[in-house]
């Protein structure tokens, strides 16, 4: 017994749904959207804190020298 060309192409289709579901996930972990939230920030990136001037690493919550957040 031979495996149909139909067989093969549901699964195919499948395993395409069940690829896209799974990309899907993984880019809502790291890109939350419009409601003020960001995405990662790789280690080692630095940015002027707004409050008080001083370079503080990106991908911190609050700033490294007065705390408050970024």
């Amino acid at each position: 017994m031979g495996v149909s060309v139909i067989g093969i192409g549901v699964l195919l289709i499948g395993a395409l749904l069940v690829g896209a579901v799974v990309v899907s996930i993984i880019a809502r972990l790291f890109k939350k959207g419009g409601d003020g939230s960001t995405t990662p920030v790789a280690r080692g990136v630095t940015l002027n804190c707004p409050h008080c001037g001083n370079q503080t690493e990106a991908a911190r919550p609050q700033c490294q020298h007065c705390s408050k957040d970024l």
